[in-house]
């Protein structure tokens, strides 16, 4: 259960031209999704307008075969949407809550938006991905750096398309960030239970966070204390990082044995569109 765009590979309601593994949008106008959805006796896609506006036209095609040999148990397709805004300080926001069944992550795509005075020249992606399976509890299996270095770049991030990773849209361009993600040649695998979260960390030099209104100070990671210039402004071109509030928006796609979990209702629709009409900076 997933709102339209955000299903297809784009947060934040924005079309954008582009092609992955799994969806492409060719032109900027329509959406397609090549991820294989394996069914026993019968399927059933529905699509639900809750905007105020009428949807004069929608064309859909849908492929698919039947009598195939399919594997006992089978693992069922799965896409769940989510979104926090804003988020909680060392919280990290959750990808995926917690699944306890038999799988495969197949990954995500992820919208941020920097909040207040956090946003440019500060850098958003200094959170790492984490992935806790079959069982993790303090410490997961898979964890990553960097939330650029999740979609395979570094050193800050811009935009791109390939094939299972990219970026869709930027802060500088678009006022947002919105990347993706997918696990298709290497495969995350669980076999009792899956988790997967994205710490909320951002990062600045000393010379910008000094330029910051006291009420928006943040705590550093460092040594756990809100920064003060006169203990942690001696070198100006020092790097800090800081855990800080984000609109966070994901959709996560993966495979699992029955029984499917039981999430809680999407957000209203009213909530789900807050704070799409920004501009960029």
């Amino acid at each position: 259960e997933a709102p339209l765009q955000d299903f297809f590979g784009i947060p934040w309601g924005r079309q954008v031209k582009f092609e992955s593994a799994l969806f492409s949008n060719p032109e900027g106008r329509s959406f397609n999704c090549s991820i294989p959805m394996p069914f026993r006796k019968e399927a059933r896609l529905s699509v639900e307008n809750q905007s105020p506006k009428d949807c004069s036209a929608f064309f859909y095609e849908v492929d698919c075969t039947v009598g195939d040999r399919l594997p006992e148990p089978l693992a069922y397709f799965h896409a769940r949407y989510r979104r926090e805004n804003p988020t909680t300080p060392k919280k990290d926001f959750e990808i995926l809550p917690q699944v306890k069944a038999k799988g495969r992550f197949l990954g995500c795509n992820v919208g941020v938006r920097p909040m207040g005075k956090l946003g440019e020249p500060f850098w958003f992606g200094e959170g790492e991905m984490k992935i806790y399976v079959d069982g993790d509890e303090q410490y997961p299996t898979l964890v990553g750096t960097g939330t650029e270095d999740l979609v395979g770049s570094a050193w800050g991030l811009g935009k791109f398309n390939h094939l299972y990773q990219g970026c869709l849209l930027s802060e500088k361009e678009d006022g947002v960030w919105g990347f993706y993600r997918y696990h298709v040649p290497d495969p995350v695998y669980f076999h009792q239970s899956i988790r997967v979260t994205l710490q909320q960390m951002a990062g600045g030099t000393t010379s910008q966070l000094r330029n910051l209104p006291p009420s928006e100070l943040p705590e550093l990671v460092a040594d756990h204390k809100v920064f003060n210039s006169a203990t942690h402004g001696q070198q100006e071109g020092a790097w800090h990082n800081f855990e800080a509030p984000q609109d966070v928006s994901c959709t996560a796609y993966w495979y699992q044995t029955l029984p499917a979990p039981v999430f809680p209702a999407l957000e209203p629709y009213s909530e789900r569109i807050r704070n799409l009409g920004f501009k960029p900076r």
